[in-house]
């Protein structure tokens, strides 16, 4: 059953989610992007660049709208043609499909450049609000085909059965927004989480948690993975070798990264790294779980952090990182605490500390959110939740 294209499986409520709730997800990621753009520009820029993006609202929603249409019309018709098994017509029809917002887009930009003038002076707007209107409008118009695009794609490929797929680009349109909104740092999927917990929290699905993500995921795959091992009895000598790695035969371990399918997960290629740069003694830099003691001096000692290390085999040496930036030493030091907190809460059954966890957490932020929370976690527990003693 596992194996079955979606099409072939029954309609059941978990079924029918999957092609659901990653749209729903989309839907509300998206969303967003308008929000966090519209709170950097009114703060950044001014109230006259905000009153241009909603001046010029109707000229976006015209486009979402068109492609909204073709991509809910188009991938229920190539949904259909899938379910009755004529893969061939439903592939014909996405390609004409592509070619329609294509045209349909060149049109557009192309008319919207020629009303563009006309329209925004006939509004008597003031000259700095007019001219912020014609800017946004001008550039958002050559991007009129990959806007078209990308919301028909995130429909179609839920379509063609990769839903995953399809949200993974949605939340990495949300990185290249973390991106530009702090350039001078590297994007991180779990940064997500501490700079934006609302958006976070509103794609957050009860009926389909991380866990799951990561089971059905993942998870199957190293399942999989481990149960071909088990059948051939061995690893040495087939597919699943990863002795090319640990005795030094490969050339090096970039090129020897697609030998095996083990190294080709990112967490076993951090464990293989490891093993190799201590058995050859090769001093390599990798990252690993250290105490601070002072790695970063403006941070508490016993804060644990995913440190640069030289790896070999007289074991773990720290590379000394310097002071946090007060932005980053924030963000840090609440995780540390929500964390300790916690730790601290179950040893020592102290509802006091548990309640505090809860209301530094990034997501929750308010304390009587956590009440709830810390009700519900009860509630879901029954006997298996710890007899926390109020002080």
């Amino acid at each position: 059953m596992e194996n079955l294209n979606i099409y072939d499986k029954p309609v059941t409520l978990g079924n029918i989610l999957k092609f659901a709730v990653p749209t729903i997800v989309m839907t509300v990621f998206m969303s967003f992007y308008t929000m966090v753009d519209g709170l950097f520009v009114s703060n950044l820029i001014g109230t006259d660049a905000l009153s241009a993006i909603n001046l010029t609202a109707p000229v976006i929603q015209l486009v979402t709208a068109i492609s909204t249409m073709l991509a809910t019309g188009g991938s229920a018709v190539v949904m259909k043609k899938m379910g009755e098994q004529k893969r061939e017509e439903a592939k014909e029809d996405f390609t004409f499909l592509i070619l329609i917002n294509v045209i349909a887009g060149m049109v557009m930009c192309a008319v919207g450049y020629l009303a563009i003038d006309p329209v925004f002076a006939g509004m008597n707007l003031s000259p700095d609000v007019e001219r912020y209107c014609v800017e946004y409008v001008s550039r958002y118009l050559i991007f009129t085909v990959p806007i078209l695009l990308m919301n028909n794609f995130t429909l179609y490929m839920i379509a063609g059965d990769r839903a995953n797929l399809s949200l993974i680009c949605s939340v990495t349109g949300g990185i290249l927004n973390m991106v530009l909104d702090y350039p001078y740092s590297l994007p991180s999927t779990y940064c997500l989480y501490y700079l934006y917990p609302d958006q976070c929290y509103s794609h957050y699905n009860e009926s389909f948690t991380r866990y799951d993500e990561v089971m059905e995921g993942r998870g199957s795959k190293v399942q999989a993975y481990c149960t071909a091992i088990a059948r051939l009895g061995k690893m040495k000598g087939t597919e699943y070798d990863i002795s090319a790695h640990i005795n030094g035969a490969a050339g090096n371990i970039a090129e020897a990264s697609s030998s095996t399918i083990a190294y080709n997960d990112v967490h076993a290629a951090y464990l293989i790294e490891l093993a190799i740069s201590i058995i050859h003694n090769r001093n390599d830099i990798c990252l690993v779980m250290v105490e601070n003691k002072g790695l970063v001096p403006n941070l508490d000692p016993g804060m644990m952090l995913e440190a640069a290390c030289r790896i070999g085999q007289q074991g773990i040496e720290p590379i000394q990182i310097g002071e946090a930036p007060a932005f980053e030493k924030g963000l840090l030091e609440n995780q540390y605490a929500c964390e300790k907190l916690l730790a601290d809460a179950v040893f020592e059954h102290d509802y006091q500390k548990l309640l505090q966890a809860f209301t530094v957490n990034r997501i929750i932020c308010d304390t009587n959110r956590a009440k709830k929370l810390i009700a519900d976690f009860v509630k879901a527990n029954g006997d298996m939740w710890v007899d926390f003693r109020r002080q």
